[in-house]
Protein backbone atom coordinates (compact mmCIF):
# COMPACT_ATOMS: atom_id res chain seq x y z
CA UNK A 1 0.00 0.00 0.00
CA UNK A 2 1.30 3.08 -0.93
CA UNK A 3 0.86 6.45 2.06
CA UNK A 4 -1.11 9.13 1.42
CA UNK A 5 0.50 12.28 1.90
CA UNK A 6 -0.58 15.07 4.03
CA UNK A 7 0.66 18.50 4.35
CA UNK A 8 2.17 19.66 7.59
CA UNK A 9 0.86 22.76 7.89
CA UNK A 10 0.36 23.54 4.38
CA UNK A 11 3.07 23.56 2.06
CA UNK A 12 5.19 24.96 5.15
CA UNK A 13 8.25 24.93 3.22
CA UNK A 14 7.54 26.60 0.38
CA UNK A 15 5.35 29.14 2.25
CA UNK A 16 4.43 30.06 5.80
CA UNK A 17 3.09 27.72 7.67
CA UNK A 18 -0.85 27.55 8.73
CA UNK A 19 -1.38 30.52 6.15
CA UNK A 20 -4.09 30.81 3.16
CA UNK A 21 -0.63 30.88 0.87
CA UNK A 22 0.65 27.38 2.32
CA UNK A 23 -2.93 25.39 2.10
CA UNK A 24 -3.46 26.66 -1.34
CA UNK A 25 0.23 25.88 -2.77
CA UNK A 26 -0.56 22.56 -0.97
CA UNK A 27 -3.97 21.93 -2.79
CA UNK A 28 -2.08 22.95 -5.88
CA UNK A 29 0.35 19.90 -5.30
CA UNK A 30 -2.32 17.47 -5.12
CA UNK A 31 -1.58 16.15 -1.87
CA UNK A 32 -4.70 13.97 -0.47
CA UNK A 33 -4.24 15.90 2.89
CA UNK A 34 -3.63 18.73 5.06
CA UNK A 35 -2.68 19.12 8.21
CA UNK A 36 -3.58 22.53 10.80
CA UNK A 37 -3.84 23.68 13.96
CA UNK A 38 -6.21 25.46 16.20
CA UNK A 39 -6.54 27.89 19.35
CA UNK A 40 -9.43 29.79 20.55
CA UNK A 41 -8.88 33.37 20.09
CA UNK A 42 -10.29 35.66 23.18
CA UNK A 43 -14.08 35.07 21.75
CA UNK A 44 -13.53 31.59 20.97
CA UNK A 45 -12.99 31.97 17.26
CA UNK A 46 -11.11 29.05 15.97
CA UNK A 47 -7.72 30.70 14.67
CA UNK A 48 -5.41 28.52 12.48
CA UNK A 49 -1.84 28.63 14.28
CA UNK A 50 0.79 26.12 15.92
CA UNK A 51 1.82 28.02 18.95
CA UNK A 52 -0.12 29.14 21.66
CA UNK A 53 1.50 32.51 21.36
CA UNK A 54 2.23 34.67 18.18
CA UNK A 55 5.46 35.42 18.96
CA UNK A 56 7.03 33.05 16.49
CA UNK A 57 5.08 33.36 13.33
CA UNK A 58 4.03 37.38 13.30
CA UNK A 59 5.29 40.84 13.77
CA UNK A 60 3.38 40.41 17.18
CA UNK A 61 3.37 39.01 20.89
CA UNK A 62 1.27 37.69 23.57
CA UNK A 63 -1.14 34.66 23.95
CA UNK A 64 -4.28 33.62 20.88
CA UNK A 65 -6.48 33.03 23.58
CA UNK A 66 -5.86 36.71 25.18
CA UNK A 67 -6.14 38.61 21.50
CA UNK A 68 -9.36 39.29 20.12
CA UNK A 69 -9.86 37.70 16.20
CA UNK A 70 -9.12 41.62 15.03
CA UNK A 71 -5.97 42.06 17.02
CA UNK A 72 -4.92 38.39 15.64
CA UNK A 73 -6.19 39.79 12.34
CA UNK A 74 -3.54 43.05 11.94
CA UNK A 75 -0.83 40.72 12.42
CA UNK A 76 1.33 39.73 9.79
CA UNK A 77 1.77 35.83 9.44
CA UNK A 78 4.22 35.85 6.41
CA UNK A 79 6.81 38.46 6.54
CA UNK A 80 8.65 36.30 9.36
CA UNK A 81 9.17 33.47 6.77
CA UNK A 82 10.21 35.44 3.40
CA UNK A 83 9.01 39.35 2.15
CA UNK A 84 7.49 37.65 -0.31
CA UNK A 85 4.83 36.67 1.67
CA UNK A 86 4.48 40.29 3.46
CA UNK A 87 0.92 40.84 4.89
CA UNK A 88 -0.03 36.99 5.08
CA UNK A 89 -2.53 37.14 7.63
CA UNK A 90 -3.98 34.30 10.70
CA UNK A 91 -6.49 32.54 8.99
CA UNK A 92 -9.46 31.73 10.79
CA UNK A 93 -10.53 27.81 10.66
CA UNK A 94 -13.74 29.10 8.67
CA UNK A 95 -11.78 30.57 6.41
CA UNK A 96 -9.96 27.42 5.65
CA UNK A 97 -13.06 25.37 5.47
CA UNK A 98 -13.88 28.09 2.88
CA UNK A 99 -10.85 27.77 0.64
CA UNK A 100 -11.45 23.49 0.78
CA UNK A 101 -15.01 22.81 1.10
CA UNK A 102 -15.11 22.65 -3.09
CA UNK A 103 -12.30 20.47 -3.71
CA UNK A 104 -11.08 17.10 -2.93
CA UNK A 105 -8.33 17.59 -0.37
CA UNK A 106 -8.80 16.15 2.94
CA UNK A 107 -8.48 17.80 6.38
CA UNK A 108 -7.15 16.72 9.60
CA UNK A 109 -7.56 19.50 12.37
CA UNK A 110 -5.66 19.27 15.26
CA UNK A 111 -6.93 20.71 18.73
CA UNK A 112 -4.14 22.25 20.30
CA UNK A 113 -5.56 23.82 23.30
CA UNK A 114 -9.00 24.25 24.78
CA UNK A 115 -8.89 26.94 27.49
CA UNK A 116 -11.24 26.97 30.04
CA UNK A 117 -14.67 29.13 28.60
CA UNK A 118 -13.41 28.90 25.49
CA UNK A 119 -14.80 25.53 24.49
CA UNK A 120 -12.47 24.11 21.17
CA UNK A 121 -14.02 20.90 20.61
CA UNK A 122 -17.84 22.16 20.36
CA UNK A 123 -16.43 24.67 17.90
CA UNK A 124 -14.41 22.47 15.54
CA UNK A 125 -17.56 20.11 15.48
CA UNK A 126 -19.90 22.43 15.26
CA UNK A 127 -17.83 24.21 11.80
CA UNK A 128 -17.14 21.20 10.20
CA UNK A 129 -20.96 20.23 10.53
CA UNK A 130 -21.72 23.60 8.79
CA UNK A 131 -19.62 22.43 5.86
CA UNK A 132 -20.38 19.06 5.87
CA UNK A 133 -17.48 17.92 6.43
CA UNK A 134 -17.77 15.54 9.34
CA UNK A 135 -17.31 12.69 7.86
CA UNK A 136 -14.71 13.48 5.70
CA UNK A 137 -11.85 15.50 7.73
CA UNK A 138 -10.31 13.95 10.64
CA UNK A 139 -10.22 15.80 14.39
CA UNK A 140 -6.55 15.16 15.97
CA UNK A 141 -5.24 16.02 18.99
CA UNK A 142 -2.65 15.42 21.94
CA UNK A 143 -5.14 15.33 24.53
CA UNK A 144 -7.84 11.95 24.62
CA UNK A 145 -10.52 14.44 26.68
CA UNK A 146 -10.78 17.08 24.08
CA UNK A 147 -11.19 14.05 21.46
CA UNK A 148 -13.64 12.42 23.59
CA UNK A 149 -15.56 15.35 23.92
CA UNK A 150 -15.49 16.03 20.54
CA UNK A 151 -17.36 12.74 20.22
CA UNK A 152 -20.09 13.84 22.84
CA UNK A 153 -20.92 16.15 20.47
CA UNK A 154 -20.47 14.49 16.80
CA UNK A 155 -20.19 11.20 17.26
CA UNK A 156 -19.86 10.54 13.34
CA UNK A 157 -16.49 12.39 13.31
CA UNK A 158 -12.88 10.41 13.01
CA UNK A 159 -10.91 10.80 15.64
CA UNK A 160 -6.76 10.36 15.95
CA UNK A 161 -4.81 10.16 19.06
CA UNK A 162 -1.65 11.97 18.54
CA UNK A 163 1.94 10.98 20.17
CA UNK A 164 3.88 8.13 20.41
CA UNK A 165 3.23 4.68 19.14
CA UNK A 166 2.35 1.82 21.35
CA UNK A 167 1.27 4.62 24.08
CA UNK A 168 -1.34 5.88 21.61
CA UNK A 169 -2.13 2.53 19.84
CA UNK A 170 -3.35 1.41 23.35
CA UNK A 171 -5.69 4.34 23.89
CA UNK A 172 -6.85 4.09 20.46
CA UNK A 173 -8.13 0.64 21.17
CA UNK A 174 -9.85 0.83 24.30
CA UNK A 175 -11.68 4.01 23.10
CA UNK A 176 -12.21 2.73 19.40
CA UNK A 177 -10.66 5.99 17.61
CA UNK A 178 -10.16 5.07 14.12
CA UNK A 179 -6.58 6.86 13.61
CA UNK A 180 -3.39 7.19 15.45
CA UNK A 181 -0.91 9.45 14.49
CA UNK A 182 2.48 8.64 15.53
CA UNK A 183 5.73 10.34 15.69
CA UNK A 184 7.84 8.69 13.15
CA UNK A 185 10.37 7.54 15.92
CA UNK A 186 8.16 5.37 17.35
CA UNK A 187 6.07 3.65 14.66
CA UNK A 188 7.12 0.24 13.90
CA UNK A 189 5.93 -2.38 11.74
CA UNK A 190 4.83 -4.47 14.59
CA UNK A 191 2.34 -1.46 15.61
CA UNK A 192 1.25 -0.54 12.06
CA UNK A 193 0.21 -4.34 12.11
CA UNK A 194 -1.64 -4.26 15.12
CA UNK A 195 -3.49 -1.16 14.62
CA UNK A 196 -4.89 -2.76 11.36
CA UNK A 197 -5.70 -5.65 12.98
CA UNK A 198 -7.87 -3.66 14.99
CA UNK A 199 -9.26 -1.75 11.89
CA UNK A 200 -6.93 1.57 12.79
CA UNK A 201 -5.22 4.07 10.61
CA UNK A 202 -1.75 4.90 11.13
CA UNK A 203 -0.42 8.67 10.31
CA UNK A 204 3.11 8.77 11.01
CA UNK A 205 4.97 12.44 11.32
CA UNK A 206 7.00 14.22 10.81
CA UNK A 207 9.33 12.56 7.58
CA UNK A 208 11.00 14.68 5.51
CA UNK A 209 13.60 12.50 4.70
CA UNK A 210 12.97 10.85 1.28
CA UNK A 211 15.30 8.04 1.66
CA UNK A 212 12.62 7.04 4.60
CA UNK A 213 9.42 6.71 2.10
CA UNK A 214 10.02 3.41 0.78
CA UNK A 215 10.15 1.97 4.22
CA UNK A 216 6.95 3.42 5.19
CA UNK A 217 5.13 2.15 2.47
CA UNK A 218 7.00 -1.23 3.12
CA UNK A 219 5.60 -0.86 6.60
CA UNK A 220 1.90 -0.45 5.21
CA UNK A 221 1.41 3.00 7.25
CA UNK A 222 -1.89 4.32 5.75
CA UNK A 223 -0.48 8.66 5.56
CA UNK A 224 2.62 10.10 6.07
CA UNK A 225 3.19 13.85 6.97
CA UNK A 226 5.30 16.08 5.92
CA UNK A 227 6.77 19.59 5.87
CA UNK A 228 7.63 19.29 2.10
CA UNK A 229 4.69 17.80 0.33
CA UNK A 230 6.09 18.54 -3.04
CA UNK A 231 9.42 16.11 -2.28
CA UNK A 232 7.34 13.29 -0.73
CA UNK A 233 4.54 13.12 -4.05
CA UNK A 234 7.77 13.35 -6.41
CA UNK A 235 9.36 10.38 -4.25
CA UNK A 236 6.80 8.48 -3.63
CA UNK A 237 6.11 8.27 -7.66
CA UNK A 238 9.40 6.46 -8.10
CA UNK A 239 8.93 4.06 -5.33
CA UNK A 240 8.81 0.69 -7.55
CA UNK A 241 5.83 -1.31 -7.60
CA UNK A 242 5.03 -4.81 -5.81
CA UNK A 243 7.29 -7.25 -7.84
CA UNK A 244 9.76 -4.82 -9.17
CA UNK A 245 13.43 -4.93 -8.38
CA UNK A 246 14.33 -2.76 -5.76
CA UNK A 247 18.15 -2.19 -5.18
CA UNK A 248 20.56 -0.90 -2.03
CA UNK A 249 23.88 0.46 -3.20
CA UNK A 250 26.11 0.97 -0.03
CA UNK A 251 28.78 3.45 -1.30
CA UNK A 252 31.79 4.46 0.27
CA UNK A 253 31.49 7.93 1.70
CA UNK A 254 34.05 10.78 0.10
CA UNK A 255 33.89 13.85 0.40
CA UNK A 256 34.59 14.77 -3.15
CA UNK A 257 32.47 11.68 -4.76
CA UNK A 258 30.10 11.79 -7.32
CA UNK A 259 27.68 9.14 -4.91
CA UNK A 260 26.13 6.23 -6.26
CA UNK A 261 22.52 7.87 -5.32
CA UNK A 262 23.58 10.69 -7.64
CA UNK A 263 25.08 8.31 -10.31
CA UNK A 264 21.06 6.58 -10.73
CA UNK A 265 19.00 9.08 -9.42
CA UNK A 266 17.54 9.07 -12.70
CA UNK A 267 17.58 5.03 -13.81
CA UNK A 268 13.81 4.08 -13.21
CA UNK A 269 14.12 0.50 -12.42
CA UNK A 270 16.04 1.28 -9.35
CA UNK A 271 15.47 2.94 -6.09
CA UNK A 272 18.98 3.84 -4.85
CA UNK A 273 20.79 4.45 -1.33
CA UNK A 274 24.09 5.67 -0.65
CA UNK A 275 25.17 5.46 2.71
CA UNK A 276 28.42 5.18 4.40
CA UNK A 277 28.41 2.91 7.96
CA UNK A 278 30.78 4.66 9.98
CA UNK A 279 28.91 5.50 13.37
CA UNK A 280 29.44 8.97 13.03
CA UNK A 281 27.94 9.33 9.24
CA UNK A 282 24.78 11.40 8.69
CA UNK A 283 23.83 8.29 6.28
CA UNK A 284 24.90 5.75 8.21
CA UNK A 285 22.65 2.64 7.01
CA UNK A 286 19.90 1.89 9.39
CA UNK A 287 17.37 -1.02 9.62
CA UNK A 288 14.73 0.72 7.79
CA UNK A 289 16.79 0.75 4.64
CA UNK A 290 17.46 -2.80 4.98
CA UNK A 291 13.87 -4.21 5.95
CA UNK A 292 12.86 -2.90 2.27
CA UNK A 293 15.53 -4.01 0.07
CA UNK A 294 15.54 -7.11 -2.42
CA UNK A 295 19.15 -7.04 -2.72
CA UNK A 296 22.25 -5.15 -1.03
CA UNK A 297 24.88 -3.99 -3.14
CA UNK A 298 28.30 -2.64 -1.17
CA UNK A 299 31.32 -1.22 -3.22
CA UNK A 300 33.94 -3.21 -1.32
CA UNK A 301 34.09 -6.38 0.57
CA UNK A 302 34.57 -4.82 3.98
CA UNK A 303 31.75 -3.10 3.76
CA UNK A 304 29.50 -6.59 3.28
CA UNK A 305 31.11 -7.72 7.10
CA UNK A 306 30.52 -4.47 8.65
CA UNK A 307 26.55 -4.61 7.86
CA UNK A 308 26.30 -8.28 8.98
CA UNK A 309 28.34 -7.19 12.22
CA UNK A 310 25.34 -4.51 12.62
CA UNK A 311 22.27 -5.98 11.75
CA UNK A 312 20.66 -9.75 12.36
CA UNK A 313 22.52 -11.59 9.60
CA UNK A 314 19.06 -13.68 9.34
CA UNK A 315 17.02 -10.34 8.36
CA UNK A 316 19.07 -9.11 5.57
CA UNK A 317 18.29 -9.51 2.03
CA UNK A 318 21.21 -11.02 0.05
CA UNK A 319 24.64 -8.84 -0.06
CA UNK A 320 26.64 -8.87 -2.57
CA UNK A 321 29.87 -7.04 -3.60
CA UNK A 322 30.93 -4.87 -6.43
CA UNK A 323 34.86 -5.10 -5.74
CA UNK A 324 35.29 -1.42 -6.59
CA UNK A 325 39.84 -0.99 -6.78
CA UNK A 326 40.71 1.27 -3.94
CA UNK A 327 43.27 3.23 -6.05
CA UNK A 328 40.64 5.27 -8.11
CA UNK A 329 39.75 8.62 -7.43
CA UNK A 330 36.02 9.09 -7.26
CA UNK A 331 36.09 12.19 -9.27
CA UNK A 332 37.56 9.69 -12.29
CA UNK A 333 34.81 8.98 -14.99
CA UNK A 334 36.18 5.72 -15.45
CA UNK A 335 34.88 4.92 -12.32
CA UNK A 336 31.78 5.96 -12.62
CA UNK A 337 31.18 4.04 -15.66
CA UNK A 338 32.61 1.05 -13.83
CA UNK A 339 30.29 1.29 -11.16
CA UNK A 340 27.39 1.63 -13.83
CA UNK A 341 28.55 -1.66 -15.16
CA UNK A 342 28.97 -3.16 -12.27
CA UNK A 343 25.41 -2.62 -10.87
CA UNK A 344 24.14 -3.29 -14.86
CA UNK A 345 25.61 -6.78 -14.45
CA UNK A 346 23.97 -7.66 -10.97
CA UNK A 347 20.48 -6.58 -11.71
CA UNK A 348 20.39 -8.94 -14.92
CA UNK A 349 21.51 -11.60 -12.50
CA UNK A 350 18.91 -10.70 -9.84
CA UNK A 351 16.31 -13.16 -9.92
Amino acid sequence: MTPLIEAHRGDSSNAPENTLAAFERAVRLGVEWIELDVHPAQDGTLMVIHDDTVDRTTDGSGAVCGLSVDELRCLDAGAKFSRAFTGEKIPRLIDVLDMLAPVATRLNVEIKSSPPGLDAPLSVATLLRRFGKQRDYVVSSFDLRALLDVRAIAPELALALIGDGPEILMQAGRHHLPWIHGSHTTVTREIVAQAHSQAISVNVWTVDDLRTLPFWKSVGVDKVCTNRPALMLGGRRQIPAAGEKVLFVCGRNRRRSPTAEQIFKDDPRMCVRSAGTSESSKRRITEKDLSWADLVLVMEPKYAARIRSLFNPESLPPIRSLDIPDDYDYMDAELIELLKAAVEHELSHTP
